[in-house]
Formats: C-alpha cells, structure tokens, sequence
C-alpha cells in the first residue's frame, strides 16, 4: 500500500510521464520536454530537457547526440529536427536506454496530410507543471524591454533560444532578438503564440514579396 500511494503521489505531481530507472543505480530519468507526442513547427530545432541523476547519454533518430548543457540534475539538448517523426532517447552510458519521446516536426511546406492525427501542438509556455522546474535559472515573462532589446542577452528569450543564430537564415526580428514583433506573450491560451500560422503571419508585413 506504501508504495502505490508514493506511485499516486508522483503521478499528481508530475503528471503520466515516462519515469524510467537507471538500469545501473534505479535512479529516475525523466524527459519534461517536449511532451509527448508534440508537433512542433517554425524553424527546425528543439530542446529536450531531462531530469536524472548520474551520467547520461541520448541519441536522436539513432544518432549519439553531444554532451549536453548542465545544471544539477537537469541537462538540455538543443538539436536539429528532420521534417516528419523524431525519436530522442536518453539513459546511463553503460545499459538500455531508459525513456524516450516521439515528436513530429512540421517543417514549412510540409504536407498537412503527413501528420499523423495522435500529434498536436503542445506548447512549453503557459504550462506551469513544465514551467516550475526551469523558472528557477529561466525568465519566463516578458520584460518591458523585450520588444527592442539593446543586445541579445538582453532578450527573456536569449537564455533558451540562443541556438537560433546558428540558422544558415534567420528571419529579421528574431535576428536582433526582437521576438515580440512575431509572438505574443499575451496570446491565450498559449502565451508567446503567432497570431496566424506562419506561413501566413509572413504575408501581413511581406505583402508585395
């Protein structure tokens, strides 16, 4: 009975989640984004982030992935997605890999009929069970200088999308960091959402291109 009501307790805590253990020390490893089954558009890279003690190695669609950034037990791999499903798995060094999750990556012009119907948008913002454990090292609200930040690390939005500078192309706003031209931090019920897809949000400024 102790332990189905630890089990109850977790599960309120932190949701259905895959919690796996290390096949080494029986240690949790836990992917807290993205969630599972998230469709994902806009410019091509993600940032999973996992929680587990020891060690840890992951890979995506098969391929070893590099060390990752760390802070304490949290550790981010920010990659490049392929247009279609994605498959991040992670675990000890030495053993199985011990969780996984499956996005899907909508790339422009992908075609809508290739997404499968059991992936959704499910955005990062907004989520305050993902939100609490990074709010602690990350400014998740928007600051009143955001709109014209005067460099980039200036910017709320530097700390976790800094990798969007290494594009071979980066759209104009978000290359002086000026984010909010495109997402709104207001937006409901997904704060720093676009007000259209982005194919067509393009057409409300580029009208003769």
């Amino acid at each position: 009975m102790v332990r189905i009501a630890c089990l109850l307790v977790i599960v309120l805590i932190f949701g259905v989640q895959p919690i796996a253990q290390d096949a080494a020390g029986g240690k949790a490893i836990r992917i807290l984004h993205p969630a599972p089954k998230s469709l994902l558009r806009g410019g091509g890279s993600a940032t999973f982030v996992v929680v587990g003690e020891g060690p840890l190695i992951s890979r995506l669609n098969g391929e070893a992935l590099p060390a990752p950034v760390q802070t304490g037990e949290i550790r981010h791999w920010v990659v490049r997605l392929r247009a279609g499903r994605n498959l991040f798995t992670v675990g000890p060094p030495k053993g199985p890999m011990a969780a996984k999750r499956e996005i899907m990556y909508a790339a422009p012009f992908f075609r809508e009929d290739r997404i499968s119907s059991d992936f959704a948008s499910r955005p990062f913002h907004g989520n305050a069970k993902l939100n609490r454990p990074c709010a602690g090292c990350h400014s998740l609200s928007p600051k009143p200088t955001d709109r014209s930040p005067t460099s980039p690390k200036a910017s709320s939005c530097y700390g976790c999308h800094r990798n969007l500078m290494k594009e071979n192309e980066v759209h104009g706003p978000a290359a002086v960091w000026a984010c909010l031209v495109c997402h709104d931090p207001r937006a409901k019920p997904s704060p720093y959402a676009t007000p259209a897809r982005v194919l067509d949000l393009c057409y409300t400024c580029h009208t003769t291109q």
